[in-house]
């Protein structure tokens, strides 16, 4: 039953989502199944939920120009204030910080790799 609620989490984390209704889900109280997938996992099912919300956010942060807000809201928060606060405190930086080192780097690897090829091919 567990397992089914993590997946129910992995597919619904983007729609706003609590620990009742995941809980619901898999017919369970809120607290035998709070403290169930806790010992499960070794993680509360909210902070599971933020974890896969961060994760999901980064990604469109690397790989997408969305704007900050839309992506808080994609990755099911419920406002960008929020959103900066949780990312902040897991990450230690800003969403905005964040999405310039990743561009940073990845600015500075394709340098990296331009200074690797041979000459003539340049």
């Amino acid at each position: 039953l567990l397992n089914i609620a993590k997946e129910y989490i992995d597919n619904n984390y983007q729609k706003e989502l609590t620990l009742s209704q995941v809980a619901k889900y898999i017919y369970l109280s809120d607290s035998y199944f709070a403290h169930s997938f806790k010992d499960k996992f070794g993680i509360s099912p909210k902070s599971y939920i933020l974890k896969v919300r961060i994760e999901a956010s980064k990604e469109l942060l690397e790989n997408t120009d969305t704007k900050i807000a839309d992506v808080a809201l994609s990755v099911g928060f419920s406002s960008q204030q929020r959103f900066n606060d949780i990312f902040r405190k897991h990450l230690g930086v800003t969403p905005l910080k964040y999405r310039q080192k990743c561009k940073m780097e990845r600015l500075n690897k394709g340098d990296s790799l331009l200074k690797e090829l041979p000459q003539n091919m340049m």
